[in-house]
């Protein structure tokens, strides 16, 4: 796993850029002085491993996606932090793009349930309240990442699509002149053959 998260952060360290907001979320936590404020402290750094797995082994993505989106369900519903719900948001929704439909559609399912269940708790669904304005970027946020993460999937599709082409049309061009070479020393055998070749040497060796 180690080795993968090396490898993941050489190729992908600007997804681990947006890691920064989340100190802004908890920041209110800081210097942890109650057993709540060590509480939401800890469930914060179990989601970051949750991220880092997520991002960095195949193998248990789909353990760190469910963690991920948890414990960001818990921050909602009990904290009031729908905030967190953004990290899992976009990057869930990014690799869901690689996958078949239904599972983002799962997922999304799952998300808005839990944006409205916030509003709800929060009391904003009258639009006189001004703070309705904070959720759009949330509300949007997972269906921008998955267009954007299609849009440059179907890119690299045409791109291996273009790849594989060009390969068979250089393997059939590499053969039509294998079969044009063949041919021709088809037809020159019966012709050498024809040749007196004694003759030949006899007017060679002459000549010297």
């Amino acid at each position: 796993m180690i080795k993968g998260l090396r490898s993941n952060l050489k190729t992908y360290w600007y997804s681990y850029i947006w890691l920064i907001f989340l100190i802004e979320d908890i920041s209110d936590k800081f210097p942890p002085k109650t057993s709540s404020d060590w509480f939401w402290v800890g469930m914060t750094f179990l989601f970051l491993i949750a991220f880092v797995i997520t991002s960095a082994s195949p193998k248990y993505q789909i353990a760190g996606m469910i963690t991920e989106t948890l414990i960001g369900m818990i921050f909602t519903f009990f904290d009031n932090n729908f905030w967190i719900m953004i990290f899992p948001g976009w990057q869930i929704s990014s690799i869901l793009a690689y996958a078949p439909k239904r599972y983002f559609r799962l997922f999304a399912t799952v998300y808005y349930a839990t944006f409205i269940g916030e509003m709800i708790n929060l009391k904003i669904l009258n639009p006189v309240n001004l703070g309705l304005w904070l959720f759009v970027f949330p509300l949007f946020s997972p269906i921008f990442a998955y267009s954007l993460s299609r849009s440059i999937k179907h890119m690299q599709d045409l791109a291996h699509t273009n790849q594989r082409l060009q390969s068979v049309i250089t393997r059939g061009e590499r053969e039509r002149i294998a079969r044009d070479l063949q041919n021709s020393m088809i037809l020159l055998i019966p012709v050498v053959k024809t040749f007196n070749w004694s003759e030949i040497l006899l007017i060679i060796f002459a000549k010297k």
